[in-house]
């Protein structure tokens, strides 16, 4: 018996980012080859000319597991009865800001709930392929680099818990979650953790060694977040 559809939404469905996306999703990459999956489409009224070549696209590409498109400019139509979401569309930063200048126009956008990460698995892509590229090896290669903190220049890329070719082991992945303390950290801002992840839900991995260096680079960035995520409860409050 076919498996039910996933109601999927996209937001920003009309940019560059999600055009790659959109492959990765109906392709069976996300979900499981024999997931099929309802694709819901978000973006604003003025790309809707946009949005409907790549929906165009999609058809033309007739992909098995695309068992239906939605594509909308109105959100309470976008996240009706979703299942799962990627919320990639959002005010772009401009040369010379930091993430917190971003704050007051995005924050309203995003608000923290169970299985909500961000996207610090890109920063830990970028520190693997890195370092294989300093060791002269295949990305394949370099495990369980960690990214702590925050998605902004006080991201800490650690290195000391990576492999490069050494003996096979449980992958680490990282994504930004909900903080609960773990390694000292501040509760209730969204950290980059080391995570397992089973049955579709995510765990931080414990009982890392934490170095005094590292230490002082997890207490930076959790500084930061704290302080943005102060800024972000004024700007919701006001």
């Amino acid at each position: 018996m076919p498996a039910e559809a996933l109601r999927v939404l996209v937001t920003g469905a009309a940019g560059q980012i999600a055009y790659s996306l959109l492959y990765q999703i109906s392709s069976g990459y996300v979900f499981g080859p024999d997931q099929p999956i309802i694709l819901h489409l978000l973006d604003i009224a003025p790309a809707m000319g946009v949005l409907n070549g790549v929906v165009m696209e999609l058809h033309d590409c007739a992909m098995p597991l695309i068992a239906d498109i939605v594509a909308t400019d109105d959100p309470a139509v976008a996240f009706k009865d979703i299942d799962a979401a990627f919320l990639v569309g959002a005010m772009p930063r401009k040369e010379g800001m930091e993430r917190k200048d971003l704050l007051a126009a995005n924050v309203k956008i995003f608000k923290a709930q169970e299985n909500f990460s961000a996207m610090t698995r890109l920063d830990q892509n970028r520190a693997s392929a890195q370092l294989a590229l300093k060791a002269g090896v295949a990305i394949s290669e370099v495990k369980n680099v960690i990214i702590w903190g925050n998605h902004s220049s006080t991201k800490y890329p650690d290195a000391a818990q990576a492999t490069i070719g050494g003996k096979p082991a449980p992958e680490v992945r990282v994504h930004g979650v909900f903080s609960d303390g773990s390694y000292g950290t501040a509760e209730g801002v969204m950290f980059s953790f080391p995570v397992a992840i089973k049955d579709g839900k995510w765990s931080i991995v414990q009982g890392l060694s934490i170095s005094d260096f590292a230490r002082g680079k997890l207490d930076a960035t959790g500084k930061e977040l704290c302080e943005e995520r102060d800024e972000a409860m004024a700007v919701c409050q006001a």
